[in-house]
Order: C-alpha cells, then sequence, then structure tokens
C-alpha cells in the first residue's frame, strides 16, 4: 500500500482505470473532496493500469471492465495472482449492466461493482466505507507512561490510527482488552521486573477474540510470530523513534490483510451459494423431464 503524506496528515492513494477521460475528472474531482484520500493518477487502458498500480501501490483501484489493450477483468486478475502473498489493493469495477460481466467478476477480488450509469455519490460512499474499514484501532500496554504519551503523539500524526487507550498493569490491560476490543496491541513484554506482557500474549493464543500484538520491548525475540502465532510483529524499543514508519506500515498491512481475509471469505460464500444454486437448477431440470 501507499500513503502519501500531506500536511503531516497520511492520505489514502487512488488509481482510477478508465478509457474516458471525462470520467477521469469526474471521480478525481469527487473523490479528493473527501478528507484523507487523494487520487494519485488515472490510466486510459488495462496495461498502463497495471504498470502505474505495481509502480505506486495505490490503496484502492476503481477500474473499468471494458478498455482497450487489457481489459479490467485482466487487469485485476494479473494484480491479485502478482500480489498475493504481499498486497492487494481495493478493486471497484465499472461495469454495464451485462450477465458476461457478473459471471467474469464473481470469482475475483472485487470490493464493488457499480453498474453504468453509476451514479458518483454511491462511489464515494464506497471509497469512505473502505477508509473506515481500514483504520486501526490501537490500545498501548506499557508501564512507562511518559514512553506511552510519546508513542501515542508519534502515531496521532498517521490519519488511520485510533489510539483508544493505556495499560500498565494485568489487570487493566485484559479489561480494555476485553471492553475496547482493539484491532492490535502494542505491548511491552517486560513491566517492573515480570513478563507480563508475554503472560498476557500467551492468554490470548488460543481466545476466540483472536487478539493481536505488536511487541515493542528492549527484549522483543523471546516472542515471535514463528512462536505466537497471535504476534504480528516485533521492534526494539529504542528503534521506534526513527522507524515509526516501519511500525505504521507493518500495522496497515496487518489491518489490509485482515480485511482482505474477511472479502476471501465473502467470495467464497458467494461461490457456494452460486453451487447450490446452480445444482437447484439441475435438479428442477431433471425433476421436470421426468414429470413430463
Amino acid at each position: 500500500m501507499s500513503c502519501i503524506r500531506k500536511g503531516g496528515i497520511y492520505l489514502k492513494t487512488v488509481i482510477v482505470v478508465d478509457n474516458n477521460k471525462e470520467l477521469h475528472e469526474l471521480i478525481k474531482n469527487a473523490l479528493n473532496e473527501i478528507p484523507g484520500i487523494r487520487v494519485i493518477q488515472t490510466a486510459e487502458d488495462g496495461e498502463e493500469g497495471i504498470l502505474k498500480i505495481h509502480n505506486l501501490k495505490p490503496d484502492i483501484v476503481i477500474t473499468d471492465i471494458k478498455m482497450p489493450k487489457v481489459d479490467g477483468t485482466e487487469l485485476i486478475k494479473y494484480i491479485a495472482k502478482d500480489w498475493m502473498n504481499y498486497y492487494i489493493p481495493h478493486f471497484i469495477v465499472i461495469t454495464s449492466q451485462d450477465a458476461q460481466s457478473s459471471i467474469k467478476l464473481r470469482d475475483l477480488p472485487v470490493r464493488r461493482i457499480l453498474n453504468k450509469p453509476f451514479s458518483v455519490e454511491d462511489l464515494v460512499n464506497e471509497v469512505i466505507k473502505i477508509q473506515k474499514e481500514e483504520r486501526i484501532s490501537v490500545l498501548i500496554a506499557d508501564d512507562d507512561k511518559e514512553y506511552c504519551e510519546k508513542l501515542k503523539n508519534g502515531l496521532s500524526r498517521y490519519e488511520d490510527i485510533d489510539i483508544l487507550g493505556f495499560a500498565s498493569t494485568y489487570e487493566e490491560e485484559v479489561s480494555l482488552i476485553e471492553d475496547l476490543n482493539p484491532d492490535i496491541v502494542i505491548t511491552d513484554l517486560i513491566r517492573k521486573n515480570k513478563f507480563t506482557g508475554k503472560e498476557i500474549i500467551e492468554k490470548y493464543i488460543e481466545d476466540d477474540k483472536k487478539m493481536k500484538f505488536f511487541v515493542i520491548s528492549y527484549t522483543p525475540f523471546c516472542v515471535e510470530p514463528s512462536t505466537h502465532k497471535n504476534v504480528v510483529g516485533c521492534m526494539q524499543k529504542y528503534e521506534i523513534e526513527t522507524k515509526l514508519d516501519d511500525l505504521v506500515y507493518k500495522l496497515r498491512k496487518f489491518k489490509a490483510n485482515s480485511v482482505r481475509l474477511k472479502i476471501d471469505e465473502d467470495i467464497l460464500s458467494n461461490k457456494q451459494q452460486i453451487k447450490v444454486e446452480e445444482e437447484r437448477g439441475i435438479f428442477r431440470k431433471v425433476k421436470l423431464f421426468f414429470t413430463n
């Protein structure tokens, strides 16, 4: 993903791929009015779109289906296949209302299909919805209050991060996790010479809440993603001031993957529903045949 900074605020980026130049301007003007969103490039065909998506790694791609050189379905397939283990942008598709287009799109990681003629208001609402879903709620757990404030002030510069609160003790952290259900807990491991952070991580390893932790500690590597499946990353505590962008990148990648997993689940559910409907259709035809 590729956020850009403007005046201390980080913006989600959008690329528009369509062979209609007038539509480029219409979409660009509408989306650039949304706080925290910026259309950074446009492309007039799928081939140009693939190159720009590769180079700029936008958060959102808005693409037409019928285009010269490479159409929208091939563009989505190429990007999804190429970035399967890295990052896939949200795809919003603009298409005509025909059965063939629907069949082509039903197995692809498409966020929303807008049928022509579409409402720009619908497009704006969908982008805002994506923006809200990818906000990252964070709980900071550390007994060093000064460090907590410093980390909070640093993370507050990022438009898509919400700091829910601080916890210093075992009891405070568990209580806030249960009450606030953050996306991720940024935690130190040692508090008052005890492995309080590690104990809480291990408490939630098998928990149905699937709570995730990012470890920031002077001894982070006694708890790693390879040994603790609910740990999404580790950093040395002294690195944070100079590597805050790295931390935020990892948090965003975690959240994007979580949203991506939900989309995959929806696609699988949709495919299963289609299969059930097809089987019902075959059954009805067979029944009708024998009835007649």
